[in-house]
């Protein structure tokens, strides 16, 4: 890979772009997770890996700074620290958004704000997301970038995220929806699997009709009797 300056200078840009989310969701959420006693297990470990994650990333951009002597290995590395600091901003900004929905809300109301809150994630459960933040991170917190034994803490994280149970069951995550029809005519909704067709007049198959066969025959009107039919010739 190579080692030029303007690639070292992408993946510095790109790890300040991260590092500063990492940073907003420590200050703005991590504390205030970590002291509601009542919000499922999944968060507080979840604001514990963002620290653990912050703190690495931090480490990772000292060693591109302008005085360190830096590796081979590190050189070779700027394409790939970038690519991995690019993918870590969006869910990190859904972490965020997540704690936010929990963060001083009452008992009764959180489930359903953090259940409104993850249709705007992806439809994804916070464990879920921290656990593809931590696999992705994964690429990049080797040797020599981090100390062994942060390679190792990582490997104890991803497990004890891939054990949690869900902090939103499945009949949970289902969508809700509003339909507002404000003009004429028909408005359509599918609710089921499969394709959704619409024809004006005619036959309409809906529902799993999978292995059926339909015999289709078109209306036949009769022929208009022409004015000169059963008329013998004139000469």
């Amino acid at each position: 890979m190579s080692s030029n300056p303007r690639e070292k200078q992408r993946a510095i840009n790109a790890l300040d772009d991260v590092i500063r989310l990492f940073k907003r969701a420590t200050t703005d959420y991590c504390d205030k997770i970590q002291k509601q006693s009542d919000l499922h297990q999944a968060f507080p470990i979840v604001a514990k890996n963002i620290s653990f994650l912050r703190e690495i990333l931090e480490r990772i951009y000292s060693l591109l700074g302008p005085d360190a002597e830096e590796p081979q290995e590190v050189k070779e590395r700027y394409a790939q620290i970038k690519f991995v600091a690019d993918e870590l901003c969006k869910p990190i900004k859904y972490i965020a958004d997540l704690f936010e929905s929990v963060c001083d809300v009452k008992a009764e109301n959180r489930t359903s704000a953090y259940r409104k809150a993850t249709r705007q994630c992806g439809n994804k459960r916070i464990e879920k997301i921290m656990l593809e933040v931590l696999e992705r991170a994964a690429e990049i917190i080797v040797t020599p970038l981090v100390d062994a034994d942060q390679v190792k803490q990582l490997q104890l994280e991803i497990e004890q995220i891939k054990n949690l149970p869900s902090s939103l069951e499945e009949d949970e995550m289902v969508a809700s929806f509003t339909m507002n029809n404000y003009g004429s005519g028909t408005q359509l909704h599918h609710g089921g699997k499969g394709n959704q067709n619409h024809c004006n007049g005619g036959f309409m198959v809906t529902g799993d009709n999978s292995g059926a066969t339909y015999n289709m025959v078109p209306d036949r009107e009769p022929k208009e009797k022409k004015a000169d039919e059963g008329k013998w010739d004139e000469y």
